[in-house]
């Protein structure tokens, strides 16, 4: 979880978590920027209120701030690669997320059907999996990506 640089360590984020809906649930690995947008601190900054808190360095301390992503309403969006399917894997990394409401309606609505007919949703995914998904043509957060 941390990079050296110029003799100072520099903590990164790779957060794996669980989100459920209605139809199941699934694993999702997020990466440094997308932990930090959703957790409100860097990996730095954490690490630092978890060493003023505690006083000393204990790998087991569970840092409070991270209940900032239980119970939230997220739309996903992730890269399955053809590994994923083929060795079973049950984590997928995301690609972009956002917490609009507006989205969140429109796709926990679908989630009740059996099939997603949005063109939003249904952007041309490519069968090998190891290249991203094309994004699709609403604002949300990694939209740079």
């Amino acid at each position: 979880m941390y990079i050296y640089i110029s003799n100072q360590t520099c903590f990164r984020y790779r957060l794996q978590v669980r989100a459920l809906d209605t139809t199941g649930f699934v694993s999702l690995l997020l990466w440094d920027r997308e932990a930090r947008f959703l957790i409100g601190k860097s990996a730095n900054e954490l690490k630092e209120v978890l060493l003023e808190n505690t006083r000393a360095i204990d790998e087991y301390s569970y840092p409070v701030v991270l209940n900032n992503i239980l119970q939230r309403k997220i739309v996903f969006k992730v890269i399955v690669k053809s590994s994923n399917i083929r060795l079973h894997a049950e984590v997928n990394s995301v690609v972009k997320f956002t917490d609009e409401e507006q989205l969140i309606e429109k796709y926990d609505q679908a989630a009740h059907s059996d099939a997603f007919t949005d063109p939003d949703f249904n952007t041309n995914q490519r069968l090998d999996g190891e290249k991203e998904c094309e994004v699709a043509n609403f604002n949300t957060y990694g939209q740079d990506i």
